[in-house]
């Protein structure tokens, strides 16, 4: 991309705006004397590492507690439903008990299983609690404004 000046007097590359040092100055002479300390500033920034998103679980994990909740109960719960929607076996295991054993030829077994509902219950539950805990966040927030 061509550099092309912008309308503070900058220069435009790449989509970023780069001041003109000297137009600032001249323009707000107090920036003139502040600049330097801006560049250690802008520099020690800089440094810092890049923040990052935090994850669902991260996420469940903090707000958990402001719905009265045990958080490390929610995470449980939530890995297994989360292991549910992705294919995973491992919840089948853990939220499942077995209803029947069919026989194979060489000593192998196929087990049936059925979803145990009290397994189940306690997310259905922690759902609801959250969902009830961020309408009320909502409505606290919306009638501020």
């Amino acid at each position: 991309m061509e550099a092309e000046t912008g309308s503070g007097g900058g220069v435009v590359s790449e989509a970023r705006i780069v001041p003109d040092i000297d137009d600032l100055v001249r323009r707000f002479p107090r920036i003139g004397k502040m600049w330097p300390q801006f560049e250690e500033e802008l520099a020690a920034f800089s440094a810092c590492p890049p923040l990052t998103r935090p994850g669902t679980l991260q996420i469940l994990l903090a707000a958990a507690p402001s719905a009265g909740l045990t958080a490390v109960k929610v995470g449980a719960v939530w890995r297994a439903a989360s292991g549910f929607a992705h294919g995973r076996y491992w919840p089948n295991l853990r939220a499942s008990q077995p209803y029947a054993a069919f026989p194979a030829d060489n000593g192998i077994h196929t087990l049936a299983l059925v979803i145990d509902e009290d397994q189940h219950r306690p997310l259905a539950q922690y759902c609801n609690s959250m969902l009830r805990r961020l309408q009320e966040h909502y409505t606290v927030r919306a009638q501020a404004h």
